[in-house]
C-alpha cells in the first residue's frame, strides 16, 4: 500500500522538480511513474525526478503504480507548477541635487529578459523624455524603473527617490553715497541665484 503520496511540486522554468512517493509490502516492490497518463520510460524508482522543465510543463500529472507478488498500488496525482523566473532591475540611489540642476540622465542595468528599462515619475516636481530627467521644482522625486518580461522571465520593477533642495539665492546691497545734510538715497539691492527663468 501507498504510505506517502507523490506531492504537488512548484519549479522555475529550466529547474527540474522531484517527485516521490513512501509505500509498504512485500519485497520485492516495483515502481512505474506515469506523467499525464503515459509511461515514463526509465521511471522505475520511489522517486522520479523530472528533466530541466519548460513552461509547457505547467500543470502536468504525475502518478506511480507500486507492484509486488501479492497486486498494485496506484498513488494520487501530483501537479507540476511551472513558473517564470524573476528578473531583477539594479537601479542605484540617486544623490540629492539643487533646484536650477541640469536635467539628469538616468541609468539602471536590467534583468535577462534583455527588454528596455523604462522610467517613469510616480510623484513629485519632475518630468522625464525617455532616461533625461528634468527637475521642476523642489521636493522629492520618486522614479520608478520597469522593464518588460517575455516568455521566460516575469516582469519586473523597483523606485529610487530624488532630493530636489532648494537654490541658493543672493542678495546684495548696492554702494550709496550722499552729502552730509541730505536725505537718504533710495536703498538698492542686486538678487541673484534665480534660475529656470524664475
Amino acid at each position: 500500500s501507498i504510505i506517502t503520496h507523490p506531492a504537488d511540486q512548484i519549479v522555475n522554468v529550466f529547474q527540474a522538480a522531484t517527485f516521490s512517493v513512501a509505500s509498504n509490502g512485500t519485497a520485492p516492490l516495483t515502481y512505474q511513474w506515469f506523467k499525464n497518463g503515459a509511461i515514463l520510460t526509465d521511471a522505475t524508482n520511489a522517486s522520479y525526478t523530472t528533466p530541466p522543465t519548460v513552461l509547457a510543463d505547467n500543470g502536468a500529472l504525475f502518478n506511480v503504480i507500486v507492484t509486488n507478488i501479492y497486486g498494485k498500488a496506484t498513488s494520487n496525482n501530483a501537479t507540476l507548477s511551472v513558473t517564470k523566473i524573476d528578473q531583477t532591475i539594479v537601479f542605484a540611489a540617486l544623490n540629492s541635487v539643487q533646484y536650477g540642476v541640469v536635467p539628469l540622465v538616468l541609468s539602471a542595468t536590467g534583468g535577462a529578459s534583455g527588454n528596455p528599462i523604462t522610467f517613469d515619475i510616480t510623484s513629485g516636481p519632475g518630468s522625464i523624455t525617455g532616461n533625461t530627467l528634468t527637475v521642476t521644482g523642489v521636493g522629492t522625486i520618486s522614479i520608478q524603473a520597469s522593464q518588460a518580461g517575455n516568455g521566460i522571465y516575469n516582469a519586473a520593477q523597483t523606485s529610487q527617490s530624488l532630493s530636489v533642495t532648494p537654490a541658493t539665492l543672493t542678495v546684495t546691497a548696492d554702494d550709496k553715497t550722499k552729502i552730509y545734510g541730505s536725505s537718504n538715497p533710495p536703498l538698492t539691492a542686486t538678487y541673484g541665484g534665480f534660475v529656470n527663468g524664475d
